[in-house]
Parts: structure tokens; C-alpha cells; sequence
């Protein structure tokens, strides 16, 4: 169905969104049970990786050598690369993929792939919870997905933090073990958080796309 300048103002007088992608991240610290800091934004960093993942799955299927490489990752045809295919996993479980979160910042850059100082997962540092996607949902002409993580820090120290990712395995031949560990997303978390001993830190990530 055409989307017509009509439909647009209809849309509009009854507040509903406008067609296009939409991307939210929102910040949430508690400490002891009370939230002492929300923030919501709106999403600007996705990296060229969407695209790449695109343009992979028409690339593996032309008969001629095809590479796209920015900071040195390449995806290859089935002239140069064996197997079935590949594939881009975020694992629930691990604090490897996924949402995740460091102290330094790159600069902005659609080919930004990797954290500047990613925090690992600690049992006596900043701890990473399992990673929560529900499936996508659609409502009217918006449809919706959302994933969240919850951090905690279990040290004595503060952390505070300056960046965030979304990180993704890209994997060949259908094993699960990493070949490149990659950003969807990259940004800054400005302002800084700063997370107290014992406090926890909730990121959620919601994109909706609008026809």
C-alpha cells in the first residue's frame, strides 16, 4: 500500500509514528531497589555491519571473488571460502556478545567494529547478566524489537562507563565458536555512568520499524 502525504497527516493528528526506523537506548542505574538514574535516547550508531550482513548473503552467491574490508574484515565467496555459508550469532549466556559495555571511546565511524577498553565479565568486578531478546512483535503498522542486559558491579571500586555495543559472532561453516566478534551498534554513553560498588546498571535496546 503507497504511503500517500494524506496517510502521513492522518498519522500525525493521531500520534502515531511516521514511517521509518526507530532506535531507542535506555539507561537505568538501581541501588538498594531504587533507580537513581534513567536515561533514554535515541539510537545514531549502527555501523555499516547491517549492511555488510545484506550484501554477505548476495556476495556468497556470486561467482566471482567479492570482498568488502573495512579494518581488515573481509567476507568472502564461495570462490575463496568453503562450507555452507555463514552466520552471525548473539549468544544469551555469553558476556562476550551481545550488549556490551567499556571505558574508552573510538572515534565515531561507521566501521567502528570493536569496543576502545571493553569490560569483561567479573564475579568480583562488573558482572554481566544473560542477554534477554523476546521475539520481535508487530502492533498495527510498527513492528518491534527489543534486547536488554543487566550489569552489576561486584567490586569495591566504582566503574564508570563510556561506551556501548552490540556485539555479534560471525562464524563460517556453521560452527558456533567466533571468527570475528563485531559491532552492529557502537556509541558513546554520554554522559558517563558511573556505577557505585553493588549498584546495577540495565540497558535496553529497542529498534521498531514503521511501514
Amino acid at each position: 500500500m503507497a504511503i500517500t502525504s494524506v496517510k502521513i497527516a492522518k498519522r500525525r493528528r493521531n500520534k502515531e509514528p511516521e514511517p521509518g526506523i526507530y532506535g531507542y537506548i535506555t539507561y537505568k542505574v538501581i541501588n538498594h531497589g531504587k533507580v537513581v538514574f534513567r536515561s533514554k535516547r535515541q539510537m545514531h550508531s549502527l555501523t555499516a555491519l547491517w549492511f555488510m550482513m545484506l550484501w554477505a548473503g548476495y556476495a556468497w552467491f556470486q561467482a566471482t571473488y567479492v570482498a568488502y574490508s573495512p579494518n581488515s574484515f573481509v567476507i568472502l565467496s564461495p570462490a575463496t571460502a568453503s562450507g555452507p555459508g555463514m552466520g552471525f550469532w548473539t549468544v544469551a549466556s555469553s558476556p562476550y556478545v551481545g550488549i556490551v559495555v567499556g571505558t574508552g571511546q573510538n572515534p565515531q565511524n561507521p566501521q567502528n567494529y570493536i569496543l576502545a577498553s571493553p569490560v569483561t565479565s567479573s564475579s568480583s568486578g562488573l558482572t554481566y547478566y544473560p542477554l534477554t531478546m523476546p521475539s520481535p512483535t508487530v502492533s498495527g503498522n510498527t513492528s518491534t524489537l527489543t534486547m536488554s542486559r543487566t550489569f552489576i558491579n561486584n567490586g569495591s571500586s566504582p566503574i564508570t562507563l563510556t561506551e556501548v555495543a552490540v556485539l555479534v559472532y560471525l562464524a563460517n561453516n556453521g560452527v558456533t565458536s567466533p571468527a570475528f566478534e563485531l559491532a552492529l551498534d557502537y556509541g558513546y554513553i554520554s554522559p558517563s555512568i558511573t556505577l557505585a560498588p553493588e549498584e546495577t546498571l540495565s540497558i535496553t535496546y529497542q529498534i521498531q520499524v514503521t511501514t
